[in-house]
């Protein structure tokens, strides 16, 4: 994501600071280090919590399921899957995710605000979309549960859409479509 994002930024002329919501655990930090930039500097600056977001040249071994699935798509692997499939996420296609990012950075809106994709999925549904779209029968291998593994992934755009009046418009099909297309 940070190259599609960079090269976006660039070709509108800004530097940009990113910081990753997993190493300070907390949003009110990102909040809090913002809103001292914003009123000591007099700096224009937006907090965008990135919820799960995928793309063609994401790395297969971290830990989010579609890069991993789409890896064992291509190496003709069943698919895995942790504890039962029930468990739900939500993705955002990359082109959906740097038209927020820019579209936050050319708002004067100062809160933070989730960024991501409110479509949600079981895993079981998203091993079906899977195994429609690219037109294979693949089997599902389930593993042990992972305890860090959350039930339930969706993020709450209601900010997004009101104040930024953005959503994603790439839906998932869509987006590993592209994904796929890219990846070969």
């Amino acid at each position: 994501m940070a190259s599609h994002l960079c090269d976006a930024l660039l070709d509108r002329g800004y530097a940009a600071s990113a910081l990753d919501n997993l190493s300070t655990s907390k949003l009110s930090n990102l909040k809090n280090a913002f809103k001292s930039c914003i009123q000591e500097k007099n700096l224009n600056a937006g907090v965008a919590r990135i919820f799960n977001t995928y793309e063609a040249r994401m790395r297969s071994n971290d830990r989010r399921i579609i890069p991993q699935w789409m890896y064992q798509l291509h190496q003709e692997e069943g698919l895995t899957v942790h504890a039962t499939g029930k468990q739900t996420r939500s993705s955002c296609y990359i082109d959906d995710l740097i038209l927020g990012i820019l579209t936050l950075l050319e708002s004067s809106l100062h809160e933070p605000l989730n960024l991501g994709n409110p479509q949600e999925s079981s895993l079981l549904e998203l091993h079906a979309i899977f195994s429609k779209l690219f037109q294979r029968n693949l089997p599902l291998h389930h593993l042990p549960e992972r305890p860090e593994d959350l039930k339930r992934r969706c993020p709450d755009i209601t900010q997004a859409r009101e104040k930024l009046l953005w959503s994603p418009s790439i839906s998932l099909e869509q987006g590993l479509t592209f994904k796929s297309n890219d990846a070969t």
